[in-house]
Protein backbone atom coordinates (compact mmCIF):
# COMPACT_ATOMS: atom_id res chain seq x y z
CA UNK A 1 0.00 0.00 0.00
CA UNK A 2 1.21 3.53 -0.82
CA UNK A 3 0.73 7.20 0.45
CA UNK A 4 -1.20 9.46 -2.03
CA UNK A 5 -2.57 12.57 -1.58
CA UNK A 6 -5.36 13.93 -3.64
CA UNK A 7 -5.92 17.92 -3.98
CA UNK A 8 -9.52 18.59 -4.88
CA UNK A 9 -10.52 22.00 -6.12
CA UNK A 10 -14.93 22.63 -5.59
CA UNK A 11 -16.91 24.97 -6.87
CA UNK A 12 -17.31 28.47 -4.63
CA UNK A 13 -21.23 28.43 -4.94
CA UNK A 14 -21.76 25.33 -2.74
CA UNK A 15 -23.34 25.64 0.46
CA UNK A 16 -21.58 24.26 3.63
CA UNK A 17 -24.33 21.02 3.60
CA UNK A 18 -23.20 20.81 0.07
CA UNK A 19 -19.42 20.68 0.64
CA UNK A 20 -19.66 18.22 3.55
CA UNK A 21 -21.70 15.73 1.04
CA UNK A 22 -18.91 16.58 -1.41
CA UNK A 23 -16.07 15.95 1.13
CA UNK A 24 -17.67 12.44 2.33
CA UNK A 25 -18.22 11.17 -1.11
CA UNK A 26 -14.76 11.44 -1.68
CA UNK A 27 -13.72 9.71 1.52
CA UNK A 28 -16.73 7.14 0.34
CA UNK A 29 -15.09 6.45 -2.91
CA UNK A 30 -11.60 6.20 -1.33
CA UNK A 31 -13.07 3.24 1.51
CA UNK A 32 -15.30 1.38 -1.59
CA UNK A 33 -12.21 0.83 -3.47
CA UNK A 34 -10.22 -0.37 -0.21
CA UNK A 35 -8.15 2.54 0.08
CA UNK A 36 -7.79 3.98 3.62
CA UNK A 37 -8.64 7.80 4.42
CA UNK A 38 -5.91 9.41 6.99
CA UNK A 39 -6.97 12.55 7.28
CA UNK A 40 -8.20 16.26 5.26
CA UNK A 41 -6.88 19.66 4.79
CA UNK A 42 -9.59 22.33 4.48
CA UNK A 43 -7.60 25.21 2.99
CA UNK A 44 -10.68 26.98 2.74
CA UNK A 45 -11.98 29.81 -0.38
CA UNK A 46 -9.53 31.05 -2.71
CA UNK A 47 -8.82 33.22 -5.92
CA UNK A 48 -7.83 31.30 -8.83
CA UNK A 49 -4.96 31.97 -11.31
CA UNK A 50 -7.29 31.80 -14.21
CA UNK A 51 -11.49 30.82 -14.67
CA UNK A 52 -11.96 27.58 -14.28
CA UNK A 53 -15.74 26.52 -15.40
CA UNK A 54 -16.27 30.24 -15.70
CA UNK A 55 -15.27 30.42 -11.80
CA UNK A 56 -12.72 32.19 -10.29
CA UNK A 57 -12.80 31.29 -6.55
CA UNK A 58 -12.62 27.60 -5.54
CA UNK A 59 -12.68 25.67 -2.25
CA UNK A 60 -9.16 23.69 -1.53
CA UNK A 61 -9.39 20.50 -0.03
CA UNK A 62 -6.16 17.55 0.81
CA UNK A 63 -7.27 14.35 1.18
CA UNK A 64 -4.61 11.76 2.40
CA UNK A 65 -4.97 8.15 2.05
CA UNK A 66 -3.00 4.87 1.35
CA UNK A 67 -3.95 2.53 -1.56
CA UNK A 68 -3.17 1.11 -4.78
CA UNK A 69 -3.46 1.93 -8.11
CA UNK A 70 -7.54 0.53 -8.10
CA UNK A 71 -7.56 3.52 -5.98
CA UNK A 72 -6.63 6.39 -7.68
CA UNK A 73 -8.56 5.35 -10.75
CA UNK A 74 -11.31 5.01 -8.89
CA UNK A 75 -10.88 8.39 -7.41
CA UNK A 76 -9.98 10.02 -10.83
CA UNK A 77 -12.89 8.36 -12.66
CA UNK A 78 -15.51 10.09 -9.96
CA UNK A 79 -13.82 13.62 -9.74
CA UNK A 80 -13.98 13.34 -13.91
CA UNK A 81 -17.99 13.37 -13.77
CA UNK A 82 -18.32 15.52 -10.04
CA UNK A 83 -19.78 18.88 -11.92
CA UNK A 84 -19.11 20.26 -8.32
CA UNK A 85 -15.39 19.49 -8.58
CA UNK A 86 -13.32 22.11 -10.86
CA UNK A 87 -9.93 20.72 -10.75
CA UNK A 88 -8.77 17.41 -9.05
CA UNK A 89 -4.71 15.70 -8.79
CA UNK A 90 -3.61 12.73 -7.51
CA UNK A 91 -0.04 12.65 -6.29
CA UNK A 92 1.76 9.70 -5.06
CA UNK A 93 3.96 10.67 -1.66
CA UNK A 94 7.39 9.82 -1.28
CA UNK A 95 7.48 6.87 1.67
CA UNK A 96 10.51 8.57 2.91
CA UNK A 97 9.03 11.56 3.59
CA UNK A 98 5.95 10.46 5.04
CA UNK A 99 5.39 10.03 8.80
CA UNK A 100 3.18 10.23 11.58
CA UNK A 101 1.71 14.51 10.82
CA UNK A 102 4.60 15.61 8.58
CA UNK A 103 2.55 18.16 5.92
CA UNK A 104 4.55 18.02 2.33
CA UNK A 105 3.89 21.93 2.95
CA UNK A 106 5.97 22.31 5.41
CA UNK A 107 9.38 20.65 4.17
CA UNK A 108 9.31 23.17 1.80
CA UNK A 109 8.93 25.71 4.72
CA UNK A 110 12.17 24.32 5.58
CA UNK A 111 14.30 24.79 2.73
CA UNK A 112 17.48 27.26 3.15
CA UNK A 113 16.60 30.56 1.67
CA UNK A 114 19.22 31.83 -1.12
CA UNK A 115 21.80 34.66 0.38
CA UNK A 116 20.54 37.99 0.22
CA UNK A 117 23.18 40.21 -1.06
CA UNK A 118 23.72 43.08 1.35
CA UNK A 119 24.95 46.54 0.97
CA UNK A 120 28.63 46.30 0.39
CA UNK A 121 27.75 43.78 -2.17
CA UNK A 122 25.98 46.77 -4.24
CA UNK A 123 28.70 49.16 -3.61
CA UNK A 124 31.22 47.32 -4.91
CA UNK A 125 29.29 46.65 -8.19
CA UNK A 126 28.65 50.24 -8.47
CA UNK A 127 32.30 51.24 -8.18
CA UNK A 128 33.24 48.77 -10.87
CA UNK A 129 30.29 50.25 -13.32
CA UNK A 130 31.93 53.71 -12.34
CA UNK A 131 35.46 52.38 -12.88
CA UNK A 132 34.76 51.58 -16.47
Amino acid sequence: MRNYETAVIFSASLSESELEQEVSKVVEVIGKAKGTHTGTQHWGRRMLTFPLKKQNEGIYFFFRWTGGEEVSAALDWNLKIDENCLRHLNLRLDDSRVTAGEDRISDEAAMPEEPAFTDDDSEDEAEQDAEE
